[in-house]
């Protein structure tokens, strides 16, 4: 049975992608629309200790509500936007614009935040995503879902934070401005992944 619900899934995908296929080529510009629709989460891996972890899952939460504070989406929106439009250029397999009127390309933000496997080990900032692109009638001629991991030391701001034996302690020492950057930076890469899938898949 599982066997024919991976097949069944498999051939869901592939269709979805092969529609995409015929309509890249004649798609154009397209108009980049970011939507959040998830808060920010901190997971952090066991440690075999149960009083740590139940310290650890309290911590957390304190630097999950931090990340709420500090980092500002809207601005971590447009770089996902500049990433996208940077590695997009002219295509393919399209360009993009600011017309109203245009095919929109939905990206729609479901959680960003933190994972650290366990406590001193390198952390990862985080963005799982929804990618849809639709045509101005509405119709969806795209759909897949996107996890960006971006390991911390390609993010100055955390590279020494995230490597110590109290990171989180660290992270909800760290300035509002060097997590801005932090997350702004992972973001602009997740744009260029994103660009990266959608070639893929109009392949």
């Amino acid at each position: 049975m599982r066997a024919v619900i991976l097949a069944i899934t498999a051939l869901a995908v592939s269709a979805c992608h092969a529609k995409f296929k015929r309509f890249a080529p004649t798609l154009g510009a397209v108009r980049p629309q970011v939507v959040l629709a998830g808060g920010p989460s901190v997971q952090i891996g066991p440690s075999g200790n149960v009083l740590l972890d139940v310290a650890n899952g309290i911590r957390a939460v304190e630097v999950a509500e931090k990340l709420a504070r500090q980092v500002e989406i809207d601005q971590v929106n447009a770089v996902f936007s500049t990433g996208l439009g940077a590695t997009l250029g002219d295509g393919p397999p399209f360009g993009i614009t600011s017309r109203e009127a245009a095919p929109t390309l939905q990206i729609e933000v479901t959680n960003y935040g933190l994972f650290v496997p366990e406590i001193g080990a390198q952390g990862e900032l985080v963005y799982d995503l929804r990618v849809r692109l639709y045509l101005p009638d509405g119709e969806r001629v795209y759909s897949t879902s996107l996890r960006c991991e971006t390991p911390v030391e390609g993010a100055d701001a955390l590279s020494e934070v995230l490597g110590t034996r109290d990171n989180l302690g660290n992270v909800l020492d760290l300035r509002k401005r060097k997590m801005q950057a932090a997350f702004d930076a992972a973001g602009e890469e997740c744009g260029q992944e994103i660009v990266t899938q959608m070639r893929r898949h109009a392949d």
